[in-house]
């Protein structure tokens, strides 16, 4: 070869070799590249029964689907212990920092997850896991971390949620139009920001179409126990002439309790009009299968990244059910009259004007709220709510 021609060759030559080298370097960046999909496993942690009927099943069911159809395996860890219940409770600054379960205890089950499990993703789907997910995810840097409502996002730690208090409003436009008497029944757990706004947003709801309805709001106090659930469900209905009751609990306690009496009801998490024919309206429903399936490719596609997932309604991974017969007519109409609304971009369920319980203006008619006010500062309750944000229940 002459040496007129070896120059230019051995350019070509080291131009061709930095290319290669630059896509081996993409593809060993990600670890599920060359792997066969069957022999990726997905870590679960639950902080409840995986038949609840609620919002461990609605999860169960998402990755169900995303094992079948991306031909991964999945291992669970589910009704996980909490810790003491009085450490659910919220402090007098509204903050809600439960503890949750222990964290040397969730750290073990972690641990026990990628090391004997073999996990190379981790999604937990309570924040009472938080603490320990995010150390977890500093001591595995070769496993991808998901938490729920988790507050650190980076490196290979994401945290997921969505505004699903836009599907409550839709669901409490259903109640409003509902109610014969004017009483709305309304049983959550504890008196956090995120349960405080998934309520103040069904009020909301509510109120755009029944302007005189009340919404009768009662604490039970616990995550998982059914029958007092019940208890507190029994008692609102006794105490007020209630004819739909709501509820954001994690299972369906609250849609028995109202089954019994023959009152309507708005659920959570699933729907289910075959189990409460006679009953049931309609409600905030997630779609787990698709969210899961879209992280998942991110994984498997070496698109990953530790952010902060708040997706809204429009991207189909939560939304109002399908309305049961039992709905009047025309509340489709106002469903979907709001849906454009949301789906416009240009307007959202905390844009003012909005007053508080005793009437005074909270937001003005051309502000809205910020995500950072609406998901950890929320600890009043608009109009139209009777109850209260303590602990008095």
């Amino acid at each position: 070869m002459s040496k007129d021609l070896i120059k230019p060759f051995a350019v070509a030559l080291l131009l061709l070799m930095g290319v290669a080298g630059y896509f081996c370097i993409k593809f060993a960046s990600n670890p599920f590249a060359s792997a066969v999909t069957g022999d990726i496993r997905i870590g679960v942690l639950f902080d409840g029964k995986l038949n609840d009927g609620g919002w461990n099943e609605a999860q169960r069911i998402g990755f169900e689907y995303v094992k079948n159809t991306l031909k991964v395996q999945v291992v669970y860890r589910d009704s996980l212990p909490h810790a003491d219940a009085a450490n659910m409770r919220v402090d007098n600054d509204m903050r809600g920092d439960g503890k949750g379960i222990d964290e040397e205890t969730a750290m073990h089950i972690i641990d026990q997850l990628v090391r004997a499990d073999r996990a190379t993703i981790v999604f937990s789907t309570s924040d009472v896991y938080a603490s320990a997910v995010e150390k977890a995810a500093q001591k595995y840097s070769n496993v991808k971390f998901f938490q729920l409502k988790g507050k650190k996002a980076q490196g290979n730690l994401a945290s997921y949620y969505a505004r699903i208090y836009q599907a409550c409003y839709l669901s409490g436009i259903v109640a409003g139009r509902q109610t014969e008497t004017g009483h709305i029944g309304y049983v959550s757990s504890f008196p956090r920001p995120e349960q405080i706004r998934v309520i103040n947003a069904f009020a909301l709801g509510v109120q755009s179409v029944n302007p005189q309805a009340v919404v009768h709001l009662r604490w039970s106090h616990t995550y998982s126990d059914v029958e007092r659930e019940k208890e507190v469900a029994n008692r609102l209905m006794d105490d007020f002439p209630v004819d739909v009751m709501a509820t954001n609990l994690n299972n369906i306690s609250v849609l028995e309790a109202a089954d019994a009496r023959g009152v309507k009801s708005i659920g959570y998490n699933m729907e289910h009009t075959d189990m409460f024919p006679n009953t049931f309206l309609a409600a905030s429903v997630w779609h787990w299968d698709k969210f899961y399936e879209a992280r998942m490719r991110e994984c498997m596609e070496g698109r990953f990244k530790g952010t902060m997932y708040f997706a809204d309604i429009s991207e189909g991974f939560f939304g109002l059910s399908e309305l049961s017969p039992l709905v009047k007519p025309g509340t489709a109409n106002l469903v979907e009259t709001a849906m454009g609304r949301f789906r416009s971009g240009k307007w959202d369920v905390f844009y003012g004007p909005i007053y508080d319980q005793r009437g005074v203006l909270r937001v003005a008619g051309d502000e809205n709220m910020s995500d950072d006010e609406v998901s950890q500062h929320f600890d009043w309750l608009v109009r139209g709510v009777e109850g209260s944000c303590g602990e008095d229940d």
